[in-house]
């Protein structure tokens, strides 16, 4: 879904509200997994789309719940929502 977007063929709106707020999550829990692969073995552009989806995704739910920053800073710290 990330290439998509990066790449225009898709509205981001459309994608978070299909679900791709999911993203967000998900690369919140695996994102040191992934910087830890892109160092040792995979090079630097490994789950790049991945990411760029959860940083779209992240702007879009800002832009529509503030609040959610400091939700996303509790988990980042507890692991937990």
């Amino acid at each position: 879904m990330g290439i998509l977007m990066k790449s225009g063929a898709v509205n981001p709106e459309k994608i978070y509200y299909l679900g791709g707020y999911g993203g967000i999550r998900m690369w919140e829990k695996y994102k040191d997994i992934v910087a830890g692969r892109r160092g040792i073995s995979w090079g630097h552009d490994y789950m790049t789309n991945a990411e760029y989806l959860a940083d779209e995704c992240k702007k879009i739910k800002l832009k529509h719940d503030a609040s959610f920053a400091e939700k996303l800073e509790n988990y980042r710290k507890t692991g937990r929502l």
